[in-house]
């Protein structure tokens, strides 16, 4: 991905992508840096952020799920909101691509197509959509 954010500055991350940055995965370091610095426009939908902090829980606890939490709420990262427009417009993604993708990914493309924004995934569903400009990124096991 390195040399991708010049032209795109604006991109939705799902869940997995945070977590790499987290667990110091250096391949997502330099966007996420950017996200946090400003000087790229970053967004992740709520159930998305809650999955982190799940995970965190479930890994660490409760307090350190809670700082990793706080630390994204209190980033430049902006949590997106599902309203009705989203709902709708995600709800018409899924319904084409019917059992081939998630509502969470059906979501994420939602806001991205809105954004005109690149969506950073693992999701390898969402990677073989035209509906948005996708960075996939696979996750190291």
């Amino acid at each position: 991905m390195r040399g991708s954010y010049v032209v795109d500055r604006v991109f939705v991350l799902d869940s997995p992508i945070l977590l790499m940055y987290i667990a110091g995965d250096n391949r997502i370091e330099e966007l996420v840096n950017k996200l946090l610095d400003g000087t790229a426009q970053g967004y992740m939908l709520e159930p998305c952020v809650s999955e982190i902090y799940s995970k965190f829980s479930e890994k660490f606890g409760i307090a350190k799920a809670n700082k990793v939490l706080d630390a994204i709420k209190n980033s430049k990262i902006n949590i997106v909101k599902v309203d009705y427009d989203l709902m709708k417009s995600a709800g018409e993604i899924k319904s084409k691509h019917k059992s081939k993708l998630s509502m969470i990914a059906a979501y994420m493309i939602a806001i991205a197509k809105n954004l005109n924004a690149t969506l950073v995934t693992s999701d390898e569903d969402i990677q073989k959509t035209s509906e948005v400009k996708v960075e996939f990124v696979k996750v190291r096991c």
